[in-house]
C-alpha cells in the first residue's frame, strides 16, 4: 500500500498553491482588456444626389463628472462628424471604477442652413460596470424607452432659384418750356376743326356776297 512521505505531504499543496495563483493572475489579466467600451452612430442622408459627400457634426458630453471621455475631448464634451450614409464607432476609455456613467449625444450643427434639415433627437447612453468591472451600455430614446440602435437622419434639398424680371424704367417726364404746346395724338383733330371752320367761313361770305348781289338787282328793276 503506497503512503506519502512527509516531503510529497508539504510539496503538493505548494505546487497546487502556484497553480491556482496563475490560473487567477492569467483570469485576471485576460479581463482587464475588456474594461473599454465603445458604441455605434449610423448616419442616414436624405439628398437628391450627392449625398456621399455631406457631413454633419454631433456632439458626446458627460452628465455626470469625472465620467470617462473619448480621446480628444474637450471641456465641452467630445465633438465628432460622419459624412453620407455610414457609421461610426466611438470608443471609451477603460473604467477602473464600479458605477453608472450616463451620457448625452445629439446633433452639433447649430441652426439649420438653407436646405439643410438637421435630426434633432437626443439620446441617452448609460454605461453600467459592476464590482468585476464587467460593462454594458443602455440605449435610451428622449421618452427614456430603451432602444437598441443610435440612428441620425439628415436631409439636403437644394432650395430652388426664382428668376426675377428687372423693373420697368419710367418714361422721362419732359417739362416744356417757352409756352410750347406738347405734341399730342389730337394734332390731326385740330386741323380738321381749323380747316372746317375756314370753309364754313368762306361759304358764309360767299352767301352774304351773292344774297347782296341779289338785293342790287331788284331795286336795279
Amino acid at each position: 500500500m503506497y503512503t506519502k512521505t512527509a516531503k510529497q505531504k508539504t510539496v503538493i499543496p505548494a505546487v497546487t498553491a502556484v497553480l491556482m495563483m496563475l490560473i487567477i493572475t492569467a483570469s485576471t489579466a485576460v479581463y482587464a482588456t475588456d474594461k473599454s467600451l465603445d458604441f455605434t452612430v449610423e448616419q442616414v442622408v436624405n439628398a437628391p444626389a450627392a449625398s456621399e459627400y455631406i457631413t454633419f457634426s454631433y456632439s458626446f458630453k458627460p452628465l455626470d463628472y469625472g465620467n470617462p471621455m473619448p480621446p480628444g475631448s474637450t471641456d465641452e464634451g467630445f465633438t465628432f462628424t460622419i459624412t453620407g450614409n455610414s457609421k461610426k464607432n466611438i470608443g471609451l476609455p477603460n473604467f477602473e471604477r464600479q458605477g453608472s456613467y450616463r451620457y448625452e449625444l445629439r446633433n452639433a450643427n447649430g441652426e439649420e442652413e438653407p436646405g439643410f434639415t438637421y435630426d434633432k433627437r437626443t439620446y441617452i447612453i448609460e454605461v453600467h460596470v459592476d464590482e468585476s468591472l464587467n460593462t454594458g451600455i443602455v440605449v435610451l430614446n428622449e421618452g427614456g424607452f430603451k432602444i437598441e440602435n443610435i440612428m441620425f437622419e439628415g436631409s439636403y434639398d437644394p432650395p430652388t432659384t426664382t428668376t426675377h424680371k428687372p423693373p420697368q424704367t419710367p418714361a422721362p417726364i419732359v417739362n416744356y418750356a417757352g409756352g410750347k404746346t406738347p405734341k399730342t395724338g389730337d394734332d390731326m383733330n385740330a386741323g380738321l376743326y381749323i380747316a372746317l371752320l375756314a370753309a364754313s367761313g368762306i361759304l358764309f361770305i360767299w352767301l352774304a356776297a351773292g344774297l347782296k348781289k341779289k338785293k342790287r338787282g331788284d331795286y336795279k328793276s
